[in-house]
C-alpha cells in the first residue's frame, strides 16, 4: 500500500502548519468556529528549554517521565534522543540506536526502545532495546529486517509492530517476544501500524492500511490471540482519502480511534470516533475547521473523559464534556503524543516560541 508521505516529512508538514497557525489572532472567526471558549487550567512547562524542541513519543517508567526528543540547544548543545524527567531535572539517556526512536514502552520492569531506519540503504544498527536504569540490552536480532513502529504489552508478552519500507510502500508484521527471541503473530499488512492498545481481549492496531493477513481492515484491526479481524469496517476519508488511525485509547469499555478520517463504520465521525464493542459512533461533530487542515495525533483518557492532541486551529489540546469538545486552553502548535504520567496529563510536541511558556512537554495543571 502506498503511504501518503513519509513520516519524517509529515512531521515537517505538521511543524509547518504549527508556525502558521501560531501566527492567527486569538480573536479571529476562524478561531472560535471549531468549538466554545477553552477551559479553565492551564499549561505548565518542564523546563526543557532549548531554542527548537520536537517531541514524538513519551512514555512512564518506573516513576520517571520519559521523552523522545529533537532539541537545538539544550544544555550546550544540539541533541537527538532520549531524555528522562524525574519531577525536577532533566537526565540524557546514552543512546545505542542509529535511527529515530518510534516507540517507547514499559515491561518487565525495563524501558523498551523501538527505532525507525531504512534497511534499504543497508542499516544494520540495532532497531529494539531494554533499558534496566544503567545499561542496554538488545533484544534479539529477528526484527532487524526493519523498523520497530509500536509497541504495548498482550496477553503477558512484549508485542512490536515492525515496518519494512522498500522507498515506495510499507508491509508490517507483529511479533511477540518469550524473553529470548521474537515470534511473529498472524501475516502481514499492507501499511504502517503507528498505534497500538489492548481492548476487551484484544489486542488493537491503528495506522495506514487497507488488509491485513489478506483481509480487508481500513486503519484498525484487531487480534484475538489466534486471527485478525477489521474493526466494525475501519474508517474511511481524510486528507488522503483513505484515511489513517493515528492514535487508539480505551478505558476498557469503549474504544477511542483519533486520526485522519470523515466515516468510521459507515457513520460520519470526523477524525475521532468511538467503538462499543459492536458498532462505531461520532462524538458529537468530531473535530473539524472550515478552512485548515486538522487531524487527531495522541488520545488519552484524563479524568474519566477522552481528550485528544494534534493539529486542531490553534489550540493543540481538546476535551470532549460529553456533548461538545473545548479547548484545554490555549497550547498553540502541534501536539504529537498524550499520555497520563502520574496522574497527570502530559502533552508533547511542538510549540513555537513567542506564543507559549511551554518548549516540547507541558503538564495540565487544573
Amino acid at each position: 500500500m502506498n503511504l501518503p508521505m513519509s513520516w519524517t516529512r509529515l512531521r515537517l508538514l505538521l511543524l509547518a502548519c504549527a508556525l502558521l497557525l501560531a501566527t492567527l489572532p486569538l480573536g479571529c472567526s476562524d478561531d472560535s468556529s471549531m468549538g466554545p471558549e477553552p477551559s479553565s487550567g492551564s499549561w505548565e512547562d518542564l523546563g526543557l528549554s532549548a531554542n527548537f524542541a520536537d517531541v514524538g513519543a513519551l512514555a512512564s517508567w518506573n516513576g520517571l517521565l520519559v521523552v523522545e526528543a529533537h532539541l537545538h540547544r539544550f544544555q550546550g548543545e544540539d541533541y537527538s534522543g532520549l531524555l528522562t524527567w524525574d519531577g525536577s531535572a532533566w537526565t540524557k539517556l546514552p543512546n545505542p540506536f542509529g535511527g529515530a526512536v518510534k516507540a517507547l514502552a514499559a515491561f518487565d520492569g525495563d524501558l523498551i526502545v523501538g527505532c525507525g531506519f531504512n534497511v534499504v540503504n543497508g542499516d544494520t544498527l540495532p532497531n529494539i532495546g531494554a533499558w534496566d536504569g544503567s545499561q542496554w540490552t538488545m533484544l534479539g536480532t529477528e526484527l532487524a529486517d526493519g523498523s520497530v513502529t509500536a509497541l504495548t504489552t498482550y496477553q503477558g508478552n512484549l508485542v512490536a509492530a515492525v515496518d519494512i519500507f522498500n522507498g515506495t510502500t510499507s508491509t508490517s508484521y507483529f511479533a511477540r517476544w518469550d524473553g529470548a527471541s521474537w515470534h511473529r503473530m498472524g501475516g502481514t499488512l499492507n501499511g504502517y501500524v503507528g498505534t497500538m492498545t489492548v481492548y476487551q481481549g484484544l489486542l488493537v492496531v491503528g495506522g495506514f492500511f487497507d488488509t491485513v493477513d489478506g483481509i480487508p481492515a481500513k486503519g484498525v484491526a484487531a487480534w484475538n490471540g489466534t486471527a485478525w479481524a477489521s474493526v466494525g469496517g475501519g474508517i474511511e476519508g481524510g486528507l488522503n482519502s483513505t484515511g489513517s488511525v493515528n492514535a487508539l485509547s480505551t478505558d476498557g469499555t469503549t474504544l477511542y480511534a483519533g486520526g485522519d478520517f470523515r466515516v468510521a463504520g459507515g457513520v460520519p465521525a470526523v477524525n475521532v470516533a468511538r467503538w462499543n464493542g459492536s458498532a462505531w459512533d461520532s462524538l458529537g461533530a468530531g473535530l473539524s475547521h472550515p478552512t485548515i487542515m486538522v487531524y487527531a495525533r495522541g488520545l488519552a483518557i484524563f479524568d474519566n473523559t477522552i481528550v485528544a492532541g494534534g493539529v486542531f486551529a490553534t489550540e493543540g489540546v481538546w476535551r470532549w464534556n460529553g456533548s461538545t469538545w473545548g479547548p484545554m486552553t490555549t497550547l498553540y502548535g502541534v501536539v504529537n503524543v498524550l499520555t497520563i504520567h502520574n496522574g497527570t496529563l502530559i502533552a508533547g510536541g511542538y510549540f513555537p516560541t513567542g506564543t507559549n511558556s511551554a518548549y516540547g512537554v507541558a503538564r495540565w495543571v487544573p
